[in-house]
């Protein structure tokens, strides 16, 4: 094989990945995407699910609420 033709069998393997990856994510973009759920469970007593839930909006950058009991859902 010479040097194009690897090159383009490994764009073209490249194309089909990313194709295969961008079909599997589809389902949660558009409109009508389905929701992320993530449940956040606490394993021991000393550790605060709310206090979790907030370290992991502010590394996000999302400002908001958390109750301490219940469930929180946000867009």
């Amino acid at each position: 094989m010479s040097k194009i033709e690897r090159r383009n069998k490994a764009r073209q393997l490249q194309q089909t990945k990313n194709k295969e990856v961008e079909r599997e994510t589809r389902v949660f973009r558009g409109r009508d995407a389905a929701p992320r759920i993530v449940a956040v469970v606490p394993l021991c007593a000393d550790v605060s699910s709310a206090v979790t839930v907030k370290a992991l909006m502010k590394s996000l950058e999302i400002e908001g609420e958390c109750p301490e009991t219940g469930v929180f859902t946000m867009w």
